[in-house]
């Protein structure tokens, strides 16, 4: 019985993971079903797998609804969303300065909500490609310059990446000055 207890503890714990990774939520036509692309591609295939193995029709319905109960498990929409059931989100324009001190998900998620509530927007015309670039060459700048791994700095904001770079360059002044 314990080892149903741990696994139901792990796939509660991955569930409450996932809700918090942004990801692009689309709604279906004008209904109120939101979707994501894992819940998607869990319906279509436990769908597509039930007609493969030319199964009976209550089978394909059983595995459709089964996919998509699994989808909505296991790609749920994100708790940062605006379409999220966890409350209501204020959507704000960020200007390119307020976008330095977001994190790379956070930016991922600010985007995916703008894309969701306003249709013909592109990631270009929110600056958030370039604030993502802006991160990335800061990281990869830093890493350098600091030897530090970059994956460690890689979800830090780009004020935070330049921050570490500065207490690096001050610890490296006070080992120079006072512990040669």
């Amino acid at each position: 019985m314990s080892n149903a207890s741990e696994w139901a503890v792990r796939l509660k714990a991955f569930h409450e993971k996932q809700l918090d990774r942004p990801r692009r939520v689309y709604r279906l036509g004008r209904t109120k079903i939101l979707l994501t692309r894992g819940h998607i591609a869990c319906t279509l295939g436990a769908a597509f797998g039930a007609v493969s193995v030319d199964s009976p029709d209550w089978l394909f319905w059983v595995a459709a609804v089964g996919g998509f109960v699994g989808g909505k498990y296991f790609y749920p929409v994100p708790r940062s969303s605006v379409a999220s059931p966890y409350g209501a989100r204020e959507l704000a324009r960020k200007s390119p300065g307020d976008l330095d001190f977001m994190t790379p998900a956070e930016i991922r998620a600010y985007q995916f909500n703008v894309e969701f509530v306003q249709k013909g927007v592109t990631p270009l015309a929110l600056g958030t490609e370039e604030a993502l670039g802006r991160q990335r060459e800061a990281v990869r700048t830093m890493s350098l310059a600091t030897n530090t791994d970059a994956a460690m700095l890689a979800h830090l904001s780009l004020v935070d990446v330049k921050e570490h770079g500065r207490t690096a360059d001050r610890h490296d002044l006070l080992n120079r000055r006072w512990l040669k």
